[in-house]
């Protein structure tokens, strides 16, 4: 399975089969959390008000509120930050959520359930098969993450 910004190629392996498995986590947020984390979102950070040009991944440990924020002109590489931080830092990826500026892609979806994140927040708008897949895989994917509202494509039971 590669990734590429849209254009991407799927190939079906035993690997990716594994992953379709849904995610067993209980872990629940109130809805007054997503409504904070979106502004965290919109603020952005240094290098987003310097620029606007970049994208962020925040990863927040939900037990202890540790946060590990990176950007990255591509979103697919924001994210690969984070991860790469939280497995240094041996943090619990299942206490976990990601948000995240832009768009909710399969290539996105995937990358969380292999690190068995349940929640991911995003700004933008997932794709017709993240929405698909993160219903497949057990993953509460939220999307137009804004000011007071939001929308949840799949495991809203995880939402208060």
């Amino acid at each position: 399975y590669t990734s590429g910004c849209g254009k991407c190629a799927m190939y079906t392996t035993i690997g990716e089969l594994f992953l379709k498995k849904k995610i067993e986590n209980s872990t629940t947020l109130p809805r007054q959390k997503v409504f904070d984390l979106a502004e965290q979102l919109q603020k952005g950070t240094s290098i987003f008000s310097k620029t606007g040009s970049v994208h962020s991944a925040i990863l927040i440990d939900l037990t202890t509120e540790r946060q590990i924020a990176r950007d990255d002109v591509a979103r697919h590489n924001a994210v690969d930050k984070v991860v790469g931080r939280a497995l240094v830092e041996n943090l619990d990826f299942a206490r976990c959520l990601l948000t995240r500026t832009g768009r909710t892609s399969a290539e996105i979806v995937y990358k969380i359930r292999k690190c068995g994140i349940p929640i991911t927040i995003a700004r933008g708008a997932p794709t017709h098969q993240a929405v698909h897949l993160a219903r497949e895989m057990g993953i509460t994917l939220i999307g137009f993450a804004r000011e007071r509202s939001f929308n949840i494509y799949a495991g809203a039971e995880r939402i208060q």
